[in-house]
């Protein structure tokens, strides 16, 4: 089999599946399956132009999918009290300590002797 009628192949029995799902459990169902699709169909292309054709190695393109998930999540659901009573003082402990340890960083990068390259 080619590789052409390999792809169409493969196509067609993801749109079967689809259809399958959409019939049997509902439409939504179907949409959120290829909404994914189509995203992680995106994301794969812009990794490989990136990392495949480029030859750069970058983590950021990751990074932002997490952020999104993030901001998705952080707009869809409601806040809950009980996770902000659950960590309380300690999370705004944990963000000084992570500022300090920046601060920190910065100045010990200032003093040190600079590299031979």
């Amino acid at each position: 089999m080619s590789m052409n009628w390999k792809n169409i192949g493969l196509f067609v029995t993801f749109f079967v599946m689809v259809l399958v799902v959409g019939y049997t459990q509902s439409w939504n169902t179907a949409l959120v399956i290829f909404n994914m699709g189509l995203i992680s169909a995106i994301l794969s292309l812009g990794v490989n132009l990136q990392w495949g054709y480029a030859g750069l190695f970058n983590i950021g393109v990751m990074g932002f999918v997490a952020l999104g998930g993030l901001a998705a999540v952080l707009v869809a659901m409601p806040p809950t009290m009980e996770a902000v009573n659950a960590g309380g003082l300690r999370i705004l402990i944990g963000l000084a300590m992570g500022a300090l340890t920046i601060v920190g960083t910065i100045q010990m990068r200032k003093r040190m002797a600079p590299g031979r390259a």
